[in-house]
């Protein structure tokens, strides 16, 4: 995706969890039209989708396999406590190919909203800046790591915006 696909919705000003849900709800069918349409555009081989709404509108949208990685809150507070925060994590867990997250808390609150045991790993988040760094020019990446041609390689960002480079 490119930083100009804003999917997001600005929700951060509301600080009531209920009002930012129904607030979500009310722009959902138009962000997942978006979102469907950008994955056509892009036609993905695997789609790596981040939070309870990203992982619902992949679910709801996306033909390619996902890899599903709710945040914390998301799943720990809020699909426990709102039920629509619940049925689009259920049907984000459901969806998924592979769940993963970065703690035993979370992944024992998502098999409370519909997570499954297969497929469901505990990945540390964060990056070893002394082995992953912008030294290493385009294209020498594979050989600088002693990777075969056709070893996967896999890119997993942040938002795309100049907030997280």
């Amino acid at each position: 995706m490119h930083e100009t696909d804003n999917f997001d919705i600005p929700v951060r000003f509301i600080e009531n969890p209920i009002l930012r849900v129904i607030y979500r709800l009310i722009f959902s069918p138009f962000i997942a039209y978006k979102f469907s349409k950008r994955l056509a555009s892009i036609n993905p081989d695997i789609i790596h989708a981040h939070s309870v709404q990203y992982g619902f509108f992949a679910g709801l949208t996306a033909r390619a396999p996902i890899v599903f990685t709710p945040m914390g809150s998301d799943v720990i507070i809020y699909a426990q406590k709102y039920f629509i925060y619940g049925l689009m994590a259920k049907i984000a867990f459901k969806r998924a190919s592979v769940i993963t997250g970065d703690s035993l808390l979370l992944k024992k609150s998502g098999f409370r909203v519909g997570a499954r045991k297969r497929h469901n790993y505990i990945i540390q988040n964060g990056v070893d800046r002394k082995i992953f760094h912008s030294r290493i020019k385009k294209g020498e990446l594979r050989e600088h790591y002693g990777l075969q041609d056709e070893t996967k390689l896999i890119l997993s960002t942040r938002l795309l915006t100049k907030n997280y480079n």
